[in-house]
């Protein structure tokens, strides 16, 4: 319960944070690769419940969405837009644990393992950690200890594909 309003906080402090930039609209962007769209002069509020977003517009309706089926969000001309390259190429990424305090651990799959780079982004937009991996391994593990708690996105790439996951740092 602790973990799920931590997650709701943070996330609602993300939606404030990015309004503030008065965009027209809202991409809500799901795991199943489908994708909403609210504009924002018909959006009356956003709110989080029992582990969900519910975006009511001005003309009543209320769409409720999962957390859980959310990769996303963006707003358009927002920089932090993610999107994953090339999907054609063999490309897998696990993080555990997840939600994670001091270390995570990387394990990842892609054709080609030079000029491999793992990137972590805040929920800002912000570079948090960078590296480029000079070996051909499968695993990695990260030190995430002097990271704030919050939402990150995790980026593995070798220059042709991309591969994204988010994880919470507690």
């Amino acid at each position: 319960m602790k973990h799920k309003r931590f997650k709701m906080s943070t996330l609602l402090l993300f939606f404030l944070g990015l309004t503030s930039i008065q965009a027209q609209t809202m991409y809500l962007h799901k795991n199943n690769g489908t994708q909403d769209e609210y504009y924002l002069s018909n959006v009356r509020k956003m709110s989080f419940s029992e582990g969900n977003l519910i975006v009511s517009s001005k003309n009543g309706q209320e769409d409720k969405h999962s957390l859980t089926e959310i990769k996303y969000l963006n707003f358009n001309n927002l920089i932090t837009e993610f999107h994953e390259l090339l999907p054609s190429e063999n490309a897998e990424l696990q993080l555990y644990p997840n939600p994670v305090k001091d270390v995570l651990n990387l394990k990842y799959t892609i054709e080609n393992k030079e000029g491999i780079s793992i990137i972590i982004h805040s929920t800002d937009g912000k570079t948090v950690y960078f590296k480029a991996l000079d070996y051909k391994a499968d695993n990695f593990q990260i030190n995430v200890s002097g990271l704030p708690k919050g939402i990150y996105l995790l980026r593995i790439s070798n220059g042709k594909a991309v591969k994204s996951s988010k994880f919470i740092k507690l």
